[in-house]
């Protein structure tokens, strides 16, 4: 439905904000949407920000929580409460406190809260107890921002954890960059090589799992690497062949040649 509101110049708008699209259309499009005032849910959606932000309310919150009652806009006390499961679903998936959602996922809880309005979704997700905090931002309808913020929590996290043993790091830094990039095969779609803790790892693209598809690669030769299996066995051989010039060319895996194309 086209909105009647008149739409309110570009310079007015302060020249920064995105442009709303619709979710994907049939035929694969999606449609600007036009500018609107928020009007009747002003309070929800009547303001602009930026991940920059959320990441300083997030930093807010985790600053509050660790003050064990002194206070800051908001008591201690009273945000803690707040983050608290107040309500629960009755199939026990959707979990409220009081301005917060609480979700679970893998064993850990977060506290967060996803928005939505014509042409734009968001999504905060905090993890209290580390001090990290995630978000996405999407200029479309039909982007399930929750999976996205937990997906990056789930491949930021680790690497944020890491920062703290620099011996480990240390350790892991080896001459494996030369080997990243993409691969295609002609008949499975791309994949990526990526560094990955002692070694590389295998990325079947698109994924909207990566950390629970990636496939480990362990060095075993100058060219050569072996799978790593769930039980950390050694499975078959991934050769990467190298051109004239001395560059990576080609990945061989299963007797199935993956050419690099990026």
């Amino acid at each position: 439905m086209k909105s009647t509101t008149p739409e309110i110049p570009e310079k007015e708008r302060g020249g920064r904000l995105a442009t709303g699209y619709t979710a994907i259309r049939r035929d694969g499009a999606r449609v600007p949407v036009t500018f609107f005032t928020a009007r009747g849910i002003a309070p929800a959606a009547g303001y602009a920000s930026t991940a920059e932000d959320l990441a300083r309310f997030a930093s807010w919150q985790f600053r509050v929580l660790q003050r064990k009652g002194g206070e800051e806009v908001l008591k201690s006390n009273t945000l803690r409460e707040m983050q608290r499961v107040h309500w629960v679903d009755p199939d026990f998936e959707t979990m409220w406190g009081l301005g917060f959602a609480v979700s679970k996922n893998d064993g850990k809880m977060f506290v967060g809260h996803g928005g939505s309005c014509p042409g734009f979704r968001t999504q905060l997700l905090l993890k209290t107890d580390e001090k990290l905090a995630t978000i996405f931002l999407a200029n479309a309808q039909g982007v399930n921002t929750g999976d996205f913020v937990q997906k990056m929590y789930d491949i930021v996290a680790p690497a944020i954890k890491a920062l703290t043993k620099p011996m480990l790091l240390a350790q892991t830094r080896t001459d494996l960059a030369r080997f990243a990039g993409i691969y295609e095969s002609g008949f499975s779609g791309e994949t990526a090589i990526i560094e990955w803790e002692d070694g590389l790892a295998a990325l079947g693209l698109p994924t909207m799992d990566p950390i629970k598809d990636l496939t480990k690669l362990r060095k075993i030769g100058e060219n050569t690497f072996r799978r790593v299996r769930k039980d950390e066995a050694l499975g078959e051989t991934v050769v990467f062949e190298l051109g004239g010039e001395g560059q990576v060319v080609r990945m061989i895996w299963n007797s199935n040649q993956y050419r690099r194309v990026r």
